[in-house]
């Protein structure tokens, strides 16, 4: 049997080039050298199943000496091939390919393999790889030469930007010569085609360094396959209806402030890729009538500048989504679900097993419309974490939308928002250590599904485990014959409340009644504990056993080196949290107080203050308690943050942040009980995430904070507060 890799002599062509590589009886007869054999046998007497099994054995002996022989990968990947077990054969082969790059060998079983599972694009362009390395094996391996003959002669090697340039010139139709490019350089500048038609995959041969490909727009314009490009646009790459893409392990980027980086509006799919800091957004999908992309196993991050146009992922109109195992961070938004202005939405979306953090915005939207056509939303078995709004926020949604099997945890606002007049069924989640609360579900119109929680388990949130009320901001969602009603109800109460009603028109001590409103089903199987009031706000986290950023708990914790209280699993979680951390690590650790300077024209003293809007709180005036003292001795004080108004604009809850949320500019109220002591703060971020951290949700029950500490007059102009230890929660 021929086993050798040198290239056959001249009239040698026709031998037929043998399936599978000989082990020699003549070497040392180890473990693994006659577990091979015996697969050899076995593959030789068709057997193909036992000869797998004394290959992964033979490998498995071969791990314990030295590294993996190559050989008895190729002949597994082989013996899968026969039993059509592609999945496995692939997997095989591209390890091959990585230990042994330029073998036409790996590539071969590579191609037959995508085949197999019927993708014929990144078939055809594994099968070019193999002839460029050696045509003359290739045509020799019978399986292969009868399922690719016709690949032979449609590609092309391709090693400068000029003979790129000239090469695409010459394929500007769609039945071009050339339909596979191997790119064998590291650059290749084609920028002075405004809007580039491209009918020609594109394969970088180089499998450590891909190559780049710089360009304006570029228009795929027939089904394509793209293999280890790093795509540097202008304008973005565009996938119009009617054609098919494939990228496997591809970067893109586009320099666009407006653009995403990639729009799908026919059939994408993405595999190992990254999409990175495009500020116009990473990827849209939406759009055209058949709109599909997937995602597997990729990276989509530092996308985005303005929240709802700029997310990581987005679909909308039509599209149809299904996002596997991918990791999506640092993006304006994570991923982005909603209907088009016509009220359009996307046909199906699918998230499971990703880790979807530190967006500045919300983790994931899912945004329905009025009277717009449902649609299937499955998001489950996903991380959720570390986002600066909410982690989960459900408006207006019509949707078919389960939510199952997700931990959602340390995101800055609620973990799961559902604005009234949405819905959806949240099972077996857990939803811990958001900074507001755990799950709250608005009230929903009386023709409406009620939505569903259960089997949860809720803790250590901020605010409540669950919390269920009408907004007024939230009438926008209801239909038009119940918003009058909202509004009106809205005026009338408050009216009341505040003792005038003038330019109003309802008859004095009239009520105006809401119909029976559809509540959410908070099934008794929800496990609820330390949420809100229920935590000690002088007491840390019942769950520092785990890391402080991605709640691993599988490997040896190390504490913070500043704060010397929290913990992570790794430098990397502790990069990726410093930027939230270091506020309430420098008060935590490295002082015991903050003092703050007391502005000048600070308000006269108050009588006596009731909270109208909450009359279960204790009053605040200036004889009980009695001031605080002068003398340095300390006191409390409430610091609380706003709950969504600046001068009296109401907060924007569809995506957008004001400065109230923003950490560098939010205000912040101080005051005692006896009011003596009352002014705002602003641009003091360590104050601002030490209330996050450890304070609790306010009366409102919606994004306040507030937290009670010690304090102390430093002098007449400052006062000093102190931040290593907390006083007990207070009732004003």
């Amino acid at each position: 049997m021929n086993t050798t890799d040198k290239q056959p002599k001249e009239g040698l062509g026709t031998t037929k080039e043998p399936d599978i590589e000989d082990f020699k009886t003549t070497e040392n007869q180890t473990k693994g050298t006659v577990a091979a054999l015996k697969g050899n046998g076995h593959f030789e007497e068709g057997r193909f199943k036992e000869a797998v099994k004394l290959y992964t054995e033979a490998l498995e002996a071969s791990k314990e000496v030295q590294n993996p022989d190559p050989r008895l990968l190729i002949n597994r990947a082989t013996a899968l091939l026969r039993l059509e077990n592609y999945e496995e054969c692939l997997q095989d082969s591209d390890e091959y390919i990585h230990m042994l790059p330029n073998c036409w060998k790996g590539h071969i079983r590579k191609a037959l393999a995508l085949k197999g599972l019927k993708k014929a694009l990144l078939s055809a362009c594994s099968a070019a790889i193999a002839y460029y390395h050696d045509a003359d094996r290739c045509r020799r391996y019978e399986a292969f030469h009868n399922a690719f003959k016709d690949t032979e002669n449609i590609w092309a090697a391709i090693g400068s930007s000029e003979s790129l340039r000239n090469t695409l010139t010459r394929n500007d139709n769609p039945f071009a010569k050339k339909k596979i490019l191997l790119l064998q350089g590291a650059k290749y500048e084609v920028s002075q085609v405004p809007r580039l038609k491209l009918y020609t995959s594109l394969v970088a041969l180089t499998k450590d360094q891909p190559a780049m490909f710089r360009t304006e727009l570029l228009y795929i314009s027939s089904n394509c396959c793209f293999e280890n490009i790093n795509f540097e646009t202008k304008d973005g790459v565009l996938v119009p209806p009617g054609v098919k893409a494939e990228f496997d392990r591809c970067k893109f980027h586009c320099a666009s402030s407006e653009k995403p980086a990639i729009q799908v509006g026919g059939t994408a799919s993405f595999v190992k890729c990254e999409i990175s800091n495009s500020k116009g957004g990473g990827i849209i999908v939406g759009g055209g009538p058949n709109a599909l992309a997937s995602f597997k196993k990729c990276r989509v991050f530092g996308n985005g500048a303005t929240p709802r146009y700029s997310s990581g992922i987005r679909v909308y109109e039509n599209g149809t989504a299904v996002v596997q195992d991918c990791v999506i961070y640092g993006n304006s938004e994570g991923i982005h679900i909603y209907g088009s202005p016509q009220y359009v939405l996307p046909k199906e979306v699918k998230v499971t097993g990703c880790e979807i953090y530190d967006n500045k915005f919300e983790g994931i939207i899912v945004v329905g419309a009025p009277n717009a056509l449902a649609s299937s939303v499955t998001i489950q078995e996903n991380k959720i974490y570390q986002n600066g709004g909410y982690g989960v926020r459900v408006s207006l949604c019509v949707n078919d939308l389960l939510f199952q099997r997700n931990i959602v945890f340390e995101n800055a606002w609620w973990g799961i928002w559902v604005q009234c007049n949405s819905g959806g069924k949240y099972k077996g989640n857990q939803i811990c250590n958001n900074k507001m609360g755990g799950l709250r579900a608005g009230k929903q119109s009386p023709e409406k599904i009620a939505c569903v929680i259960e089997n949860n388990v809720i803790h250590d949130n901020g605010g409540p485990a669950f919390h269920e009320e009408l907004r007024y901001f939230e009438g926008y969602a209801f239909p038009v014959q119940l918003q009058d009603t909202i509004e009106r109800q809205y005026v009338e109460k408050h009216m009341k409340l505040f003792g005038f009603r003038e330019g109003v028109e309802l008859p004095m001590g009239s009520d105006v009644p809401l119909p029976v409103m559809v509540t959410a089903s908070f099934k008794s199987n929800n496990q609820c504990f330390q949420n809100g009031i229920e935590r000690d706000q002088s007491k840390q986290s019942t769950c520092q056993s785990k890391c402080s950023f991605c709640f691993r708990l599988d490997v040896e914790l190390e504490f913070c080196d500043h704060c010397g209280v929290t913990m992570y699993c790794g430098k990397e979680c502790q990069a990726l949290h410093w930027k939230r951390h270091k506020y309430v690590c420098q008060a935590a650790g490295q002082r015991n107080f903050i003092d703050v300077c007391i502005p000048i024209d600070q308000p006269p003293p108050i009588h006596s203050r009731v909270s109208s809007l909450h009359p279960g709180l204790e009053s605040t005036n200036p004889t009980s308690p009695s001031p605080p003292p002068k003398d340095g001795g300390r006191f409390i004080v409430k610091l609380q943050t706003h709950d969504g108004c600046v001068n009296a604009q109401t907060f924007d809850s569809k995506g957008y942040t004001s400065n109230d949320f923003d950490p560098q500019k939010a205000t912040v109220i101080v005051y005692d009980q006896s009011r003596s002591v009352e002014f705002e703060i602003s641009d003091r971020p360590k104050i601002y995430y030490i209330i996050l951290e450890y304070g609790i949700l306010g009366a409102s029950l919606y994004l306040s904070k507030k937290l009670y500490c010690w304090a102390a007059f430093k002098d007449d102009e400052t006062l000093r507060i102190f931040t290593r230890d907390f006083p007990a929660v207070q009732n004003w």
